[in-house]
Formats: structure tokens, sequence, C-alpha cells
């Protein structure tokens, strides 16, 4: 799958960006040992511009504590919030 939208994103000569890991079991290996690699990733759908905003405002709202770079709106951030908390 990411081998077809990196051809989509950009067609330039010599663009590639590489993935370190095979697939998210392997992601997930390694973000479980240490949970606040979380903070250094940027998952969210949101744009940009928005992300800040949705995170202090949904935070403020649900009383809840997110990881940085989540708005706590997109259904990435919403699943990924769940999934944490019930682990």
């Amino acid at each position: 799958m990411w081998n077809s939208f990196q051809e989509s994103l950009i067609n330039c000569k010599g663009l590639k960006i590489n993935i370190i890991f095979n697939n998210y079991i392997e992601t997930l290996k390694i973000i479980s040992k240490d949970l606040k690699l979380l903070n250094l990733v940027q998952s969210c759908l949101s744009p940009y511009r928005f992300l800040n905003n949705l995170h202090q405002i949904n935070e403020n709202k649900y009383n809840i504590k997110l990881f940085n770079h989540r708005c706590g709106s997109c259904w990435k951030c919403c699943v990924e919030y769940i999934f944490l908390t019930d682990n």
C-alpha cells in the first residue's frame, strides 16, 4: 500500500521514502518497549494548521491527556487513544 501511495505522492525522479519496519507489528514491538516514542510520531490525519487547537479543545472537552501530535478528533487519533488506554 505504501509503495502505491509513495508513487502518487510526488512524481519526482529520485524521491524515495524509506520505511524501516515491514509491518505495524514490528513497529508496535519497538514502541511497546518505550511509550515515550509515541510523542515523536506524527500520526494525526487532521490538517496540521488545526492540530494544536483541536488537541487542546479535545483535552479540555473530554478531560483526557492526548499524546503530542494528536488531535483527538480524527478516527486515527481516536482509535489510537482507545488502544493505548486499553493496553
